[in-house]
């Protein structure tokens, strides 16, 4: 699987292989990522690994924002846990 970065135009165009299940690969909705191991973040770096996300229990939330059962995410950063 491979993504191309062509986000920002003022550097050359990033191809990146992902190392991802494709069988099992999606687009959440718009700027993760997740097979069913692993969930990234598309920011404009390229393809980030969000660290213990969970993949299963992942859902987007919004643009920048998402969750799993434990964290709540910025990206790639984990911001907040649950109590």
């Amino acid at each position: 699987m491979y993504f191309i970065d062509n986000y920002n135009l003022s550097r050359p165009i990033v191809v990146e292989k992902l190392p991802v299940n494709p069988d099992k690969f999606r687009v959440i909705k718009k700027n993760y990522l997740k097979d069913d191991k692993i969930v990234y973040y598309n920011s404009t770096y390229g393809n980030m690994k969000v660290e213990r996300a969970g993949a299963s229990s992942f859902q987007e939330l919004t643009e920048n924002y998402g969750k799993n059962k434990n964290y709540i995410y910025f990206g790639e950063i984990e911001k907040v846990q649950k109590r």
